[in-house]
C-alpha cells in the first residue's frame, strides 16, 4: 500500500462493450454462461463464494433487484458465521423519494447485508424572495427531483397524444409539474413529513422543489396568477440568463456531495470536503430538459382543439426526447459521484483495474488498466486492508 501499487479487481458480470465476444446479450447467452450444469459448475459456484467472502464488495451499475445475483448473495449471508466481519456496498441512483429510499436501504441490509449509498444529492444556492434577496445555500436530492420533472412532462405529453388534454392551460400544466417534482423540507434534502392528525404539515416551510431548481421564489400549486406568470416566463422564446433575478433561471444542476449536506456542514464547509460541479457532466441534459419543458407548456396554444391522433406527430418527438433524457441523466450522473474517502478505510492512490474475460472454452484472460492518479474530479480508491471486488 505504501508503494502505491495496490489495485482493485473489477468483474464485468455481463461482458464489456469493447470485447464483443464476451457480451451476454440474449437469454440463451445468459443461461449458457451462468446456469448451465456442466463440469464448470463447481468452479463457478466456488468463484461466487470467493467473490462474496474474499474481500469487501462494491456493486456498481446494478439495481440490486436481479434475482440471479441476490439469490446466491442471500444464501451466502444465511450460511456465513455472523461473528466474522463482512462488508459490501451498493452505489445506487436516488430515483425515488426519501421514504422509499430509506425502506429499500433497510430491506437490502436486512436480507443481503449490503449497505447502500444513494448518489444524486448535493447543494444549490436559492433565493427565497424576489429580486435575489435572502439567498442561501441549501441541500437537495437533485436527481430525484429532475427525474420527477421528466416523468411529469412525459405524463403531460401522454395526455395530449391520447386526446385527454382538452381545456388544459399552461398554468394547469405547471401546477401538475410542481406536484410531480414535490416539495422539500427545511433542510431542502427531503420532502415534507406526512400531515399530522389535524391535517397540518409537521414543518412550517413548504417549498416547491421545481422553484428551487429554477431559482424562483416558491409558489403554491393552486395559485393561478403566480402559475400563469411563471409559465409565461418558462415558455418564452428566449429565456433569461442564469444571473438575472427578474426571471427564472434555466434548470440548474447542483454541486454533488459524497454525503447529504446538513445545514451545519453547509455553513461550516471544510476545504477537504469533496464537491463536484454537475454542470460539467449534466449541463447539456438540463438545458435540453428546460427547452422541452417550454415546448410542453406551449402545447395548449399549438394543439388546443385537436384530437389525439392529430397530436401524435407533434408530441412523439418530445416524448422520445424525454425518454432518452431520463436514461442520460441517470448514466451521466454516475460520472459525478464523489465517493466518501473514508469507506472501508480507503485512500487515494494509483489503481489497477482487472477485466476478467470468460470464454466458452472455460478459459479466462485478464487485462489490466493503469491510472496515473491525475484525474481532477474523481478519487480512485482502494482499501487499506484486503482488496475489494467490484461488480459492474
Amino acid at each position: 500500500m505504501e508503494s502505491g501499487e495496490a489495485g482493485a479487481s473489477v468483474f464485468h458480470l455481463h461482458g464489456r462493450a469493447t470485447l464483443d465476444d464476451s457480451l451476454v446479450i440474449t437469454e440463451h447467452d445468459y443461461m449458457q454462461l451462468y446456469l448451465t450444469d456442466d463440469r464448470n459448475r463447481p468452479t463457478i459456484d466456488e468463484g461466487i463464494q470467493a467473490a462474496f467472502s474474499g474481500a469487501p464488495l462494491l456493486f456498481l451499475g446494478l439495481g440490486m433487484e436481479e434475482t440471479d445475483l441476490l439469490r446466491p448473495l442471500r444464501q451466502f449471508i444465511s450460511n456465513r458465521d455472523r461473528t466474522i466481519g463482512y462488508t459490501s456496498m451498493a452505489l445506487l441512483p436516488a430515483e425515488k423519494g426519501f421514504a422509499a429510499r430509506t425502506k429499500f436501504t433497510a430491506a437490502l441490509y436486512m436480507r443481503y447485508g449490503v449497505h447502500t449509498i444513494f448518489y444524486g444529492s448535493g447543494q444549490l444556492t436559492y433565493q427565497s424572495e424576489p429580486g435575489g434577496k435572502n439567498e442561501k445555500t441549501y441541500a437537495i436530492d437533485w436527481l430525484h427531483r429532475v427525474l420527477g420533472l421528466t416523468n411529469g412532462l412525459r405524463a403531460e405529453v401522454d395526455k395530449w397524444e391520447d386526446g385527454k388534454a382538452g381545456g388544459r392551460t399552461p398554468a394547469g400544466i405547471l401546477s401538475d409539474l410542481i406536484k410531480a417534482v414535490g416539495t422539500v423540507g427545511p433542510d431542502m434534502a427531503e420532502e415534507l413529513d406526512p400531515p399530522d392528525e389535524a391535517g397540518g404539515s409537521l414543518h412550517r416551510q413548504d417549498t416547491s422543489a421545481l422553484c428551487v431548481l429554477l431559482n424562483w421564489p416558491s409558489i403554491d400549486a393552486d395559485d393561478e396568477a403566480a402559475l400563469s406568470e411563471l409559465a409565461d416566463h418558462l415558455s418564452a422564446p428566449s429565456r433569461a440568463a442564469a444571473d438575472k433575478t427578474d426571471r427564472p433561471s434555466p434548470l440548474r444542476t447542483c454541486a454533488f456531495a459524497p454525503t447529504r449536506p446538513s445545514e451545519y456542514r453547509l455553513a461550516h464547509r471544510e476545504e477537504s470536503e469533496t464537491r463536484i460541479e454537475g454542470e460539467k457532466y449534466l449541463g447539456f441534459y438540463t438545458r435540453q430538459l428546460d427547452r422541452l419543458m417550454a415546448m410542453v407548456l406551449q402545447l395548449p396554444g399549438e394543439l388546443d382543439g385537436e384530437d389525439g391522433p392529430a397530436n401524435k406527430p407533434h408530441c412523439a418527438p418530445i416524448r422520445i426526447a424525454l425518454e432518452g433524457l431520463y436514461g442520460s441523466v441517470l448514466s451521466d450522473n454516475q460520472q459525478s459521484v464523489p465517493i466518501p474517502p473514508y469507506l472501508f478505510g480507503w485512500k487515494t492512490v494509483h489503481w489497477t483495474l482487472f477485466s476478467i474475460r470468460l470464454h466458452s472454452s472455460g478459459n479466462t484472460s485478464v487485462q489490466s488498466h493503469q491510472s496515473d492518479g491525475s484525474h481532477p474530479d474523481v478519487a480512485c480508491l482502494v482499501p487499506s486492508e484486503p482488496q475489494p471486488a467490484v461488480a459492474s
